[in-house]
């Protein structure tokens, strides 16, 4: 059951969802236990506190706890600690369904890491392309247990120059470019390929076996943080399941999943337990991460990553903290909290009706007329979501924004009509 309502959400995507103006209820009495049970470890206080919460869920509320661990990719934190704790009795038919779905994950994590090792050693190692590895099974060497880390795609930063040798060497190979994710449309033709390569930031890959691999050459998407060359000079050696990888150092790290994780509103639980892991590491040096924030331009997004943090674990802010950092970290988690029943497109609509890029304190205030102007920009050129709806030949695509235009006043005249008729 657990695995088909997986399955589902990954099938199930309206490109026109609803923007939620509300919590569920459900959601609203769950989401206080999943942000908590989404990590690998609970302090005494914390098992206190999942206790306390759980005893208050009704059999419809672990329902929808559940749903949203297993599409939110939380589900192997949950359930060990629902274990431990005896937050469900071992015979519960809800406890039964998470432990089957959990040992198949597990079977998952299993395919993930071959199909990146493989991919390393087919598409990188023979031109001996400059990258690093970042987010997805690398995140695992920061839990005893990698394997409850789940993912959904294998994340390389490579240079941009190099993107074409990588994806002559991957097709050789047999991986196939993906022109759309949401419905798992391949590049079919050359012209499909050309339009994925002009358009898409991150190229994404299906391997043989059915794994995807996204291509990047900017994880910033523009906002300019870091020089992506820089991270990539800087990678450090890991050995994971035997094979010796290229990574961030730990403080860039954290810093680049603080602002991706916020960017993205923390629609997804393993983001949770990434900051928590993270955290718990040895090697973390709070101090040395603060530095690392405040040359690249992160604090912000950094002080509101570590007060969100404290908020899912204990329930309430830090004493003493700064109001404006507790107000961003009160703002992340209510916004988590909104799109965590929804898909991608959700967490896309959520973020524009909330928020103005050009105030939006996610963006450094020097870079947010930058952003503003490239949010105009997109809507006044074509993009792949165009093609994909009508596959053009590429001479033809300046109509694409034309098209836009024209659908946005037809949508805009009929929101004013049924208003006026209601």
């Amino acid at each position: 059951m657990i695995l088909s309502m997986m399955n589902a959400s990954l099938i199930n995507r309206s490109p026109q969802p609803e923007v939620p103006t509300a919590v569920r209820p459900a959601v609203a009495r769950v989401v206080p236990l999943l942000l908590l049970l989404s990590r690998a470890h609970l302090t005494a206080e914390g098992e206190v506190r999942a206790k306390s919460l759980a005893s208050a869920l009704t059999p419809e509320d672990w329902q929808c706890l559940t749903r949203i661990a297993a599409t939110k990719r939380g589900l192997p934190f949950v359930h060990s600690h629902i274990a431990e704790l005896g937050l469900l009795a071992k015979d519960d038919p809800l406890r039964v369904d998470m432990r089957k779905a959990t040992m198949a994950m597990a079977a998952g994590w299993l395919r993930f890491a071959a199909a990146q090792r493989a991919f390393l050693k087919t598409c990188l190692t023979p031109d001996d392309i400059n990258h690093l590895f970042f987010k997805g099974v690398v995140l695992g060497r920061y839990y005893a247990q990698p394997s409850r880390r789940i993912c959904r795609d294998i994340d390389v930063l490579i240079r941009a120059e190099d993107v074409q040798l990588v994806i002559d060497r991957a097709r050789a190979a047999g991986y196939r470019v993906v022109r759309d994710r949401f419905t798992g449309a391949l590049a079919e033709t050359e012209q499909d390929l050309r339009a994925v390569l002009r358009y898409k930031r991150d190229i994404p890959l299906l391997t043989p076996e059915g794994v995807y691999i996204e291509l990047h050459t900017d994880i910033w998407h523009g906002a300019g943080f870091c020089a992506n060359d820089a991270l990539i000079n800087a990678a450090e050696d890991v050995e994971i399941a035997g094979t010796s990888y290229r990574v961030m150092p730990l403080p860039e790290l954290f810093c680049y999943l603080a602002h991706h994780h916020t960017r993205h509103l923390w629609s997804s639980l393993n983001w949770v337990a990434d900051i928590a892991a993270l955290r718990e590491a040895p090697a973390f040096d709070e101090a040395e991460v603060r530095r690392v924030a405040e040359r690249i331009g992160l604090s912000e997004i950094l002080e509101a990553t570590l007060a969100f943090d404290a908020l899912c674990r204990t329930g309430m802010l830090p004493q003493n903290i700064d109001p404006l950092v507790a107000a961003r970290a009160q703002e992340n988690y209510d916004l988590c909290e909104l799109v965590l029943e929804g898909n991608a497109h959700v967490e896309h609509a959520v973020y524009f009706a909330h928020i103005a890029p050009e105030t939006d304190w996610r963006t450094p205030p020097h870079m947010r007329e930058t952003v503003t102007h490239r949010a105009w920009r997109s809507r006044l050129t074509p993009n792949i979501d165009q093609y994909n709806v009508v596959r053009l030949p590429l001479w033809l695509h300046w109509t694409y924004p034309i098209a836009r235009a024209m659908r946005g006043g037809v949508d805009r005249l009929s929101a004013v009509l049924r208003r006026a008729f209601s």
